[in-house]
């Protein structure tokens, strides 16, 4: 079974990974990736994708 910190961590890498790009965030389909992976933490899609959203914006990455 997934933590919260893992999926945490695996969310500040995705935006990370992102910012160093500079590409962006596709964030519908890391959202989706994430929660397929996590799952077992018992987040849904929306609540994944809502954080995601907002530690990219934060971090200044482009989301779309």
């Amino acid at each position: 079974m997934h933590t919260p910190l893992e999926i945490a961590v695996c969310i500040s890498h995705v935006v990370s990974n992102a910012q160093a790009d500079g590409a962006g965030l596709d964030l519908a389909s890391q959202a989706d990736a994430l929660y397929t992976h996590f799952r077992s933490t018992g987040y849904s899609r929306e609540d994944i994708a809502a954080t995601l959203r907002d530690e990219a914006v934060a971090a200044g990455v482009v989301v779309h």
